[in-house]
């Protein structure tokens, strides 16, 4: 039996500020479908969750670059934070 791809879900958790995201696993490369979803998602809410995610640190780091570069000037201000960079 094949098993077919389960479409992304988005459930508000409030009117305009945070969605739960289902039916994706942020632990491999996206489908270009599932990714416009989650963008799509981003132009609405302010807050995405993603639950029931078992990530490394690469792969929540691979998830958050295709929104673009990472973030990595803390380390400017904050000597004493650890920055959760991995392989960049």
């Amino acid at each position: 039996m094949e098993k077919l791809p389960m479409a992304i879900t988005v459930c508000p958790v409030t009117a305009s500020f945070a969605a739960e995201i289902g039916g994706v696993d942020l632990s491999g490369a996206l489908e270009p479908a599932d990714l416009a979803a989650i963008k799509d998602a981003f132009t609405r809410y302010a807050v995405l969750i993603f639950p029931d995610q078992h990530l490394s640190q690469d792969q929540h780091l691979d998830f958050a670059k295709t929104f673009g570069p990472l973030e990595t000037t803390i380390a400017l201000f904050r000597k004493d934070a650890k920055l959760r960079g991995g392989k960049r």
